[in-house]
Order: C-alpha cells, then sequence, then structure tokens
C-alpha cells in the first residue's frame, strides 16, 4: 500500500511539475509575443515619425523653393533666355529666365513643376555638346544658356 501511495503522490508531484512548467514557458512565450509586438509598433511609430518628418523637410525645401523663384520675365523683357528641360518621362517644361539668374533657379523650377526625380538626384545637362550644369550660383549667360536651350534631366550616379 505505502509503496503505491508514495508512487501515486510522485507521479502526481512530477504531472503537476510538468504542467506548472508547460505554464511558465506559455506565460514565458506570451511576454516574447507581447516584446516583439511592443517593438514592432515601437518600429512602426518611428518609420511614422521619420516619414513625417521627412514630408515636413519636403515642404519646408518647396516652399523656400518658391520664395527663391523669381516671376517669369515678360516676352519683351530685355536679356531673357527660354530654357526648356525634357523629363524622365518625355515629358518637357519650360519658361523664361533672365540670363542674370543664378542656374538654381533652373533646378528649382524643375524641381517645383515635376515629382518623377527628387531635386538632390539629378543633374540637368545638354545634349550636343554633352555638358552636365551643376555650378548652381553661375548666371546663365556666363554658362551660355540663352537665347533657348533645352536640357535634359539626367539622374545622378
Amino acid at each position: 500500500g505505502i509503496n503505491a501511495e508514495y508512487g501515486q503522490d510522485r507521479a502526481y508531484k512530477e504531472s503537476l511539475a510538468a504542467d506548472q512548467e508547460k505554464e511558465r514557458k506559455a506565460r514565458e512565450e506570451e511576454m516574447r509575443k507581447l516584446q516583439i509586438e511592443k517593438e514592432k509598433e515601437e518600429e512602426a511609430k518611428r518609420q511614422e515619425q521619420e516619414a513625417r518628418e521627412q514630408e515636413e523637410r519636403r515642404t519646408r525645401e518647396i516652399e523656400k523653393k518658391k520664395r527663391r523663384l523669381p516671376a517669369e520675365p515678360g516676352e519683351k523683357d530685355a536679356d531673357i533666355t527660354k530654357i526648356f528641360v525634357r523629363l524622365p518621362s518625355g515629358a518637357r517644361i519650360g519658361r523664361r529666365f533672365k540670363v542674370t539668374d543664378p542656374l538654381q533657379v533652373v533646378y528649382d523650377f524643375v524641381d517645383l513643376n515635376q515629382s518623377e526625380v527628387p531635386a538632390e538626384k539629378f543633374h540637368l545637362v545638354s545634349t550636343y555638346p554633352v555638358q552636365i550644369y551643376d555650378n548652381l550660383q553661375a548666371d546663365l549667360k556666363s554658362l551660355s544658356l540663352f537665347p533657348h536651350v533645352l536640357l535634359i534631366t539626367q539622374e545622378k550616379d
């Protein structure tokens, strides 16, 4: 009798210990899942915040370019040039500029009037002779970008 009771007691305790161990493992697994979920949420929030900040920077940049872009000179104004830019899609945009405007205003104009290529990812290039225009401070006259010019956008390497 006593040995049987002892065996039953031991089996019960082992069974109880096994159940408790299963419960402990299940709780640990649950905590691990919650932790992973929490980390995923934090990462998503961080990425959202980063995207928002990038969007705000882009908006500020666009506002700055809009303020910096001079009004288009009239058809009859003296010392003007007409610049057309072919975009990667094949679309063309263009307008008149003063020959004294810095190249930066042409880049600003292109950036404000298309969304195919972010400003920091392209050069303005003439096709013949092939020349990259990237001296943003130089005026259009000194770069020989007059009386009318067709440039293309070329992605920077």
